[in-house]
C-alpha cells in the first residue's frame, strides 16, 4: 500500500505573496549594501516607515545566513577569505 505524503504542490497562486515578501527583503538588503544607502534613505526612497526598513534588512539577513555554505567542523563560512 502507498505511504500518503504529507507535502503537496502549491498552485502559483499561493506562492505569489511569498515570493513578493522575499523580493521586498532582497531590494532593502541590496540598497544597504550595493548602493550603501543608511534604513532612513531607504525608507524615504520606499515612502515606508524607517521601522519596516529594519525589519526587512533583519529577516534578509537571516536568509542570506542560511544560504552561507558552512564547514560541518568550524561553523565558519566557506569561501569567505579575509
Amino acid at each position: 500500500m502507498p505511504r500518503e505524503s504529507r507535502h503537496r504542490i502549491y498552485t502559483e497562486e499561493e506562492v505569489k505573496p511569498f515570493e513578493d515578501k522575499i523580493r521586498r527583503e532582497r531590494w532593502v538588503v541590496l540598497m544597504l549594501a550595493a548602493q550603501g544607502m543608511t534604513d532612513g534613505q531607504i525608507a524615504k526612497h520606499l515612502h515606508i516607515p524607517q521601522g519596516t526598513v529594519k525589519s526587512r534588512l533583519n529577516r534578509g539577513r537571516n536568509e542570506l545566513v542560511l544560504l552561507m555554505p558552512v564547514e560541518a567542523d568550524s561553523g565558519r563560512i566557506t569561501g569567505l577569505e579575509i
